[in-house]
């Protein structure tokens, strides 16, 4: 895991939404999705729940990004 992935997983424990948390990191939002799938794979857990009207962080997500001291706070990469 990376400084932009933690800020990927970060933007979407704070906004809840994949478009808006891609907004604030200025990427799109495939991209944004695709990097934390991606992240899921590599490490074989699950770190966001998806549904057809919310996204948020499993235990294991919220723990990472607890643990990492992690507060998001506007924008990622200012």
């Amino acid at each position: 895991m990376n400084l932009r992935e933690l800020e990927y997983l970060a933007a979407v424990d704070e906004f809840k939404h994949f478009r808006k948390a891609a907004e604030k990191c200025f990427v799109s939002q495939p991209t944004l999705s695709g990097q934390l799938k991606k992240l899921e794979t590599e490490i074989g857990v699950q770190l966001v729940e998806r549904t057809t009207r919310n996204v948020f962080l499993t235990p294991i997500g919220e723990e990472i990004v607890k643990k990492a001291g992690y507060n998001f706070s506007g924008s990622c990469f200012d």
